[in-house]
């Protein structure tokens, strides 16, 4: 007999998720580390749905299963051969643990392949990632980075995340910057599902209690920062960095210049950011990214934009530790050594 089985049951080194959901579906949210194989393509998928909305459910259902039955050996061997080179349990999930997971489940059951599917399916796991998400918030200290932009917190937070360190990147986890301009480069921001998803996994994926985090607005792009995540941050231990303008220029070149298309991205961006400042700057600065002068428009945003909207929140805090960086290697051992001597010596009193 094959019975679904809930999410929070499940040793995660042992199984392996496989979205069945459609393409679209999959790229919009997903349980982290899955793998697509659709049921329906996009197409399809709308063509099962309107048929369903306009006909009786049963004409729908012919319809699915016209569609799917000619990928079904297709399907087959592409769980086979997941499930043979994994070596790990596979749990098929749609929507809600429906026709699309269940049935493909079944079929592969009674052909003799074990393969489980995920009870209440994408929606369950959401609303287990809801209740789960406070709970390890609780569990949790944030050891916050600040810094005017270009300040290179988040290269800090790789290089930390290298010497071991946890690290919770909510840039990364949104793909997006947070200003005006985090998008450029980056492609479209992740849903708020996706972002609570990806949050979930650094918890769960976490070797101790702190987290070292860059400081941020609660608006990260079109997601927010879960309200008890964010009041947390603000009574943890802050540390500040400063870093030389000529540096911050270079490495906001670095990261926003990805491809051919980031000046026309940044020129955009430009035009949001046009309530901020008088029309005539805002076309001196395109003018001068048309010119590909974008190390001198770098330097022109955070001098006359950046740094004095940053200046209205940089003294609310009393920091743990300012950090002058030139070299980023060295400001990260610096900081796992203040770490050691600092937090895990109190753990350990």
């Amino acid at each position: 007999m094959l019975f679904p089985i809930e999410y929070k049951k499940i040793d995660l080194s042992k199984f392996i998720f496989v979205d069945v959901r459609s393409e679209n579906e999959f790229e919009k949210e997903t349980i982290n580390n899955a793998i697509n194989i659709p049921i329906f393509s996009n197409e399809e998928r709308e063509l099962v749905g309107s048929t369903y909305k306009k006909n009786p459910a049963s004409e729908s259902k012919m319809l699915g299963v016209s569609i799917v039955s000619k990928k079904l050996p297709e399907i087959y061997e592409k769980l086979l051969k997941l499930k043979t080179e994994s070596k790990k349990n596979i749990v098929l999930f749609c929507d809600n643990g429906g026709m699309r997971s269940s049935s493909i489940a079944l079929l592969m059951h009674s052909i003799g392949v074990n393969i489980n599917y995920l009870k209440g399916g994408y929606k369950e796991y959401r609303r287990f990632i809801r209740e789960e998400l406070p709970k390890l918030n609780d569990e949790v200290s944030y050891i916050v980075l600040h810094g005017k932009t270009g300040s290179g917190k988040t290269v800090l937070l790789h290089k930390l995340s290298e010497l071991n360190l946890d690290v919770l990147d909510l840039e990364g986890a949104a793909n997006h910057r947070g200003s005006l301009l985090g998008g450029v480069g980056l492609g479209k921001c992740n849903t708020t599902k996706q972002f609570e998803s990806n949050i979930y996994n650094a918890f769960i994926n976490r070797k101790s209690n702190y987290f070292f985090v860059e400081a941020e607005s609660r608006k990260i792009g079109n997601v927010y920062v879960p309200e008890y995540i964010h009041s947390k941050m603000k009574k943890g231990m802050h540390i500040y960095i400063e870093t030389p303008i000529e540096l911050r220029a270079s490495l906001l070149v670095d990261e926003y210049i990805k491809n051919n298309n980031s000046i026309d991205e940044l020129i955009q961006g430009v035009d949001l950011m046009k309530k901020h400042m008088k029309e005539s700057d805002a076309e001196e600065i395109k003018n001068d990214l048309n010119d590909k002068k974008v190390t001198e428009v770098a330097i022109r945003l955070m001098k006359d934009y950046y740094d004095p909207m940053y200046l209205h929140s940089s003294n609310k805090y009393e920091y743990s530790k300012i950090l002058n960086v030139i070299d980023f290697d060295s400001a990260s051992i610096s900081i796992k050594e203040w770490y050691e001597s600092t937090i895990e010596s109190q753990e350990n009193d």
